[in-house]
């Protein structure tokens, strides 16, 4: 059978050994480096390939993460739910505290600040909602069991749409 000679000075005795797994002692041999090595001419990958290819998954995370952050909507006002009724809708961008009453007393304190909304007081006895963090995507939502109350982040209502159907 013919020798295939690499220019980095490797043989390659078939081509079932380039392409296909094969028995080499005890090791099974794996197609990826066979390949690797008909690629670039040698069996092992360098520190640099190593770095490069390093690289180009961090730049390759970096602008989907990037593309993630820019695209979300955020929103225009927030909506109040109380025992499932609508308390109230009150703009993001006006810094205002609101506060949220159920039978004659105040169970929530909202504060709307630097376009975020947060429950900041609550007389519940776990205070999950005031330990949740402050919200302003559209459809990020703060809420209160105990005191069933929903504060949600609504949009402009023409982001109805996904980013994929845009």
């Amino acid at each position: 059978m013919q020798r295939l000679l690499l220019h980095g000075g490797e043989y390659i005795k078939s081509w079932e050994e380039a392409f296909g797994f094969y028995y080499m002692g005890s090791v099974y041999k794996i197609p990826g480096r066979s390949l690797w090595l008909l690629l670039y001419g040698r069996a092992r990958m360098k520190k640099k390939d190593i770095t490069f290819l390093a690289v180009v998954f961090i730049g390759l995370a970096g602008i989907a993460a990037g593309f993630y952050l820019t695209h979300q909507d955020t929103g225009a006002s927030v909506e109040v739910t109380v025992d499932g009724a609508i308390y109230g809708t009150y703009p993001l961008d006006v810094d205002k505290e609101i506060p949220i009453q159920k039978d004659g007393k105040t169970t929530n304190l909202l504060v709307i600040k630097d376009g975020k909304a947060d429950v900041t007081e609550a007389d519940c006895p776990d205070k999950l909602c005031v330990h949740q963090k402050a919200i302003s995507k559209t459809n990020e939502t703060i809420v209160c069991l105990p005191n069933k109350v929903v504060v949600q982040v609504i949009g402009t209502g023409e982001s109805e749409l996904d980013s994929i159907a845009r």
